[in-house]
């Protein structure tokens, strides 16, 4: 859903801070992208049904 918004935009666009807030688009899609991940590995671990990788420690 942000890269909508972030679409055609020059990296430094994606990096500018043109409003109130000191989050840039670029800075919110890393954002989101962390979330997300730790979302991923925290799910299957509650569910139960979460087998580590090879060498992966909780």
């Amino acid at each position: 859903m942000l890269r909508i918004p972030a679409c055609g935009l020059t990296e430094e666009q994606g990096r500018a801070t043109p409003f109130a807030s000191r989050l840039s688009i670029a800075e919110l899609i890393k954002h989101a992208a962390r979330c997300e991940r730790g979302w991923t590995a925290l799910v299957p671990r509650r569910s139960g049904c979460y087998e580590p990788a090879t060498g992966e420690t909780d």
